[in-house]
């Protein structure tokens, strides 16, 4: 693997631990505004201090494709160039929706822990 890849793969796991982390702690994402430098060092992404770093709570523009394969791309080009350009661009998009409308009422329950157990004990079903 030659020295990009492996530039681009360490940027790709950092960059997602950041992603799930501002979407699941709010206080981490008003960290990562306020101190956006900080936390990137803390995910192991170290910014040169030449580089002004921008937030933007959206996905990364993408030309001809939505795909999200297209913004980590655009994502991953940017921090590359960072350097070179003298700015990072760090695009934050909102959570992805996770649906449930194709799981039918037994694959629901599988997902919920399955199904209950009525034991003869009593009534509260805690028995397995």
């Amino acid at each position: 693997m030659g020295r990009f890849e492996v530039e681009r793969q360490n940027f790709i796991r950092a960059y997602t631990r950041l992603l799930v982390s501002s979407w699941s702690d709010d206080l981490y994402l008003q960290r990562l505004f306020a101190s956006p430098r900080d936390v990137l060092a803390q995910e192991g992404l170290e910014v040169p201090a030449a580089v002004t770093i921008r937030i933007e709570r959206a996905a990364a523009p993408v030309m001809g494709a939505d795909a999200p394969e297209a913004a980590l791309d655009t994502q991953v080009e940017l921090w590359l160039k960072a350097e070179e350009t003298g700015e990072l661009v760090l695009y934050i998009p909102d959570a992805p929706l996770i649906t449930t409308e194709s799981l039918d009422a037994i694959d629901l329950a599988g997902v919920s822990g399955g199904e209950a157990v009525v034991c003869c004990c009593c009534p509260c079903t805690c028995c397995v």
